[in-house]
């Protein structure tokens, strides 16, 4: 009786387990006739082999559940040189320098406004922006805005009357800032005034999960 009621429990976890771990694979188990004797080192081996596999399994899930916790926040950035300008008349052109490469205006005077996709995560929150430029003329100032093709829009950030490269960063709590792609499309304005004064480099958007 005693050799009977051992191997039905070990019937019955083997079930539970290959029914409910899709991880990993069990090892290969001893199979069981009916009317054979069930002898201890035989369950025990399952047994045995069952426990390395749920510890196996175990390690998968952890793994993944880190991997997953590492992807509910992030940045998605987008360089100044692939931005156009709206008014397509308008001349500009890359620009480089110590530290930063960006895209400026190449005409004397006069302000314009450039503009880049940002490809944002589908169902994340907006949770902060940054903007990057370089200004060489104290006088002119720059700006960044985050758009959405429906007309809401984040910012602006602007920087103020300092020259070298410039970072200004806001960040986000109010609005209506979960990401649909389904639905609309994701850009970033930068205004370029002062001729050839302000280099835009980097606009950054923050999201969470």
């Amino acid at each position: 009786m005693k050799k009977i009621i051992i191997c039905f429990a070990a019937i019955i976890l083997t079930t539970m387990v290959t029914s409910n771990v899709q991880a990993g694979s069990v090892g290969t188990l001893v199979d069981f006739q009916s009317g054979q004797p069930a002898y201890a080192s035989e369950v025990n081996s399952n047994f045995s082999t069952l426990k390395a596999a749920i510890n196996d399994n175990d390690t998968r899930l952890n793994t993944n559940e880190s991997n997953i916790s590492n992807l509910t926040s992030g940045y998605v950035s987008v360089n100044a040189t692939i931005a156009v300008p709206q008014n397509s008349s308008h001349e500009t052109g890359f620009s480089s320098g110590a530290g930063f490469i960006g895209r400026k205006s190449l005409e004397a005077s006069g302000g314009e406004w450039l503009s880049a996709p940002v490809n944002l995560p589908d169902g994340a929150i907006i949770t902060e922006i940054k903007y990057v430029c370089v200004d060489v003329d104290a006088t002119y100032d720059s700006q960044m805005v985050l758009n959405r093709s429906d007309g809401e829009w984040w910012g602006p950030l602007s920087t103020s009357g300092i020259t070298g490269i410039q970072s200004v960063s806001a960040t986000l709590s109010t609005g209506d800032r979960v990401i649909d792609n389904a639905n609309y499309s994701y850009f970033v304005s930068i205004e370029i005034r002062g001729g050839t004064n302000i280099t835009p480099v980097t606009a950054i958007v923050g999201f969470q999960f």
